[in-house]
């Protein structure tokens, strides 16, 4: 075995002899042959299972040069990816530290005082890979189908919501980054490919044109948004969606070479300002990122309602009457539009808080938005839709042994400037003499 590859095991000895589960391992390596029948025998015969670890990390290093590639291929194949990532962490860690480059981690661990040539190195991944959740369906809703709205629920809501008719609705702009420089210290996104997957699908569904980009450096990601607010397409449609997928920071998007784009930045190129083709049009935007370090833990619930006293009633009420005042004023005034209006975005986290993906399944936002949507377009609109993907992630849980993502929880939200209800009323169009038919 390597010397680098003897020092990782050591530097994580106790954490391995802590959480693993030999069972299937021990037994994948006597099909490498990297371990005979006596030897598993002498492991598990100890007493107990930490001291069979020990026992077979002190073996592990004398079995010659493949024992350790074989060893993590093991873990992968016994569903311990979570001690792969602790692993190969140490590793890059200690590759890149060789070449003076400061610290830097396998997973996004971004802090939000970082600067945008460095990378902090935290105990442990703001994004996590494997995390087992008991309400994760596991099918990642690849293969979920849009029900398509009646003419019925569409002469009912149309008068009050947005006008979402054109054949397509939109376009939707999808970046995804997968994969990022060496030497950055931003890890590939296992699991991504499935929430592009699905978010490619479920837009196709509702009736929008997808434009993929991939694994773009900062510039080019700033050129290809830019781009496509600026498509004059724009003007014959109804609505607009942009779709980010990445690393993240508390305010920034990371890029392939680990450049920080500010998200504000982003979304400004669609204000009313800069985005004239899509002046009262609805735009959407899902941000699938962590936006800090911080890995909520949760609360235990208590019982009992929530209670408002009367000092809290009083100041609603005080409140509600200047608005009232306010909104007398505003319908007076010429007819302008503010600089930034008819926005919805949603966030896979709260500010400050780390995101939740699984390697295999995709992040946990992307599995329940696309899932939502497939359930409810078409009948209720997109902030009804939003609301049932907050209470279903409130609800979710995160299990990986040996990781602050055990018992840990995450929360979504959404901003919005919506100035109507946006249906998609998938299924119907409008034609041009103004009659509705099925597509």
């Amino acid at each position: 075995m390597k010397k680098r590859h003897r020092n990782t095991l050591i530097k994580n000895r106790v954490e391995l002899a802590k959480c693993l589960h030999l069972d299937e391992v021990l037994q994948y390596l006597v099909q490498c042959g990297i371990l005979t029948d006596v030897t598993v025998e002498r492991i598990t015969s100890k007493p107990t299972r930490f001291s069979q670890n020990v026992a077979f990390l002190t073996c592990l290093p004398t079995r010659g040069p493949k024992a350790y590639g074989n060893f993590l291929e093991g873990l992968r194949i016994s569903s311990q990816e979570h001690l792969v990532d602790i692993l190969e962490k140490v590793e890059i860690s200690n590759a890149i530290s060789t070449k003076t480059i400061a610290s830097a981690t396998l997973h996004a661990t971004i802090l939000s005082n970082v600067n945008e040539n460095s990378v902090c190195t935290r105990n442990q991944p703001t994004e996590i890979g494997k995390c087992k959740d008991k309400n994760d369906t596991k099918d990642g809703h690849s293969r979920l189908r849009v029900q398509n709205s009646t003419i019925a629920f569409f002469n009912e809501t149309y008068n009050s919501s947005y006008k979402m008719t054109t054949k397509p609705r939109g376009y939707v702009l999808i970046v995804c980054i997968s994969r990022f420089n060496a030497g950055v210290g931003l890890p590939d996104r296992q699991g991504t490919d499935v929430d592009k997957k699905n978010l490619l699908a479920i837009f196709e569904q509702i009736n929008y044109k997808t434009i993929l980009v991939e694994n773009c450096n900062k510039s080019e990601m700033e050129r290809q948004v830019k781009h496509f607010a600026q498509m004059e397409e724009h003007r014959k449609c109804d609505s607009c969606a942009v779709a980010i997928l990445s690393h993240g920071s508390k305010t920034d998007i990371y890029a392939s070479d680990g450049r920080r784009i500010p998200m504000e930045s982003l979304i400004k190129m669609f204000d009313n300002v800069n985005c004239p083709q899509l002046q009262n049009k609805p735009k959407i935007f899902f941000i699938q990122c962590c936006r800090g370090d911080n890995m909520d833990q949760g609360i235990d619930a208590t019982d009992g309602p929530p209670t408002l006293n009367g000092e809290t009633s009083d100041s609603c009420n005080s409140t509600m009457h200047s608005i009232t005042a306010d909104v007398d004023i505003i319908s007076t005034a010429s007819k302008r539009l503010p600089t930034s209006s008819d926005m919805i975005i949603g966030y896979a986290t709260l500010q400050g808080n780390a995101a939740l993906r699984n390697t295999r399944h995709g992040s946990w936002y992307i599995q329940v938005l696309v899932k939502k949507i497939a359930q409810h377009a078409h009948e209720m609109d997109l902030l009804e839709i939003l609301t049932l993907v907050n209470s279903a992630i409130k609800n979710k849980e995160g299990h990986s042994t040996g990781f602050d993502s055990q018992g840990s929880k995450e929360m979504s939200e959404f901003q919005s400037t919506l100035c109507k209800k946006l249906f998609f009323y998938p299924g119907i169009v409008q034609t041009e003499k103004d009659q509705l038919q099925y597509i």
